[in-house]
């Protein structure tokens, strides 16, 4: 289980789908050139995919960056529309990152095919 504290962590979100076949590498170029950010500042850089059924978080912590991975079998993330090429969600209360990803991001919402929307919800 991985596992941390991410109280004080602030949370990027790409509005725009990335590819993902980008890695580390990539992923940091993007946060740099396209968001403006720092990848190596701890921040939560999160992306998804134009088909809006991949996500990627890129995480610099503390002693190498990681990238935690979601693929959705049937439906889409909902992500946030908006003008801005990034926007920031903020963290309220203790989180702590496990494999389950329900818990790391508690504002994002998905659909099944099957048109079930289901929020994510911070399991605290």
């Amino acid at each position: 289980m991985i596992a941390a504290d991410l109280q004080n962590v602030q949370v990027w979100v790409a509005t725009t789908p990335v590819d993902m076949r980008k890695s580390f590498d990539g992923l940091a170029e993007v946060v740099r050139s396209f968001l403006g950010h720092d990848p190596l500042s701890g921040s939560l850089f999160v992306f998804r995919n134009k088909g809006g059924h991949l996500v990627k978080v890129l995480w610099w912590d503390r002693d190498g960056l990681a990238i935690y991975y979601k693929r959705l079998e049937r439906g889409e993330f909902q992500f946030p529309r908006t003008g801005k090429p990034v926007i920031e969600i903020s963290c309220v209360g203790p989180w702590h990152v496990a494999l389950d990803w329900f818990t790391i991001l508690p504002w994002l919402s998905y659909s099944r095919s099957s048109g079930t929307s289901h929020e994510v919800r911070n399991l605290q």
